[in-house]
């Protein structure tokens, strides 16, 4: 896939995006960690070193998904 997957839904007169499965622009990343997107408080992005910190360290209250960077 080299798009996401997101659909719009009204909720007491507002138009709410939810997005199913993100695609990240490697380029926009920078090299980033940790990051989110301007539009969007939650979710935030982790890089696969920090998630290897979170797993390593066995953290809790975590829910990391994989997404596509192109």
């Amino acid at each position: 896939m080299k798009k996401p997957i997101y659909d719009f839904y009204e909720l007491d007169d507002e138009k709410i995006l939810f997005v199913e499965k993100y695609t990240l622009k490697k380029e926009n990343i920078n090299n980033n960690s940790i990051f989110r997107l301007k539009e969007e408080p939650i979710p935030v992005f982790v890089s696969e070193k920090v998630k290897d910190i979170v797993e390593r360290n066995s953290l809790i209250g975590f829910q990391i998904l994989e997404v596509k960077v192109i």
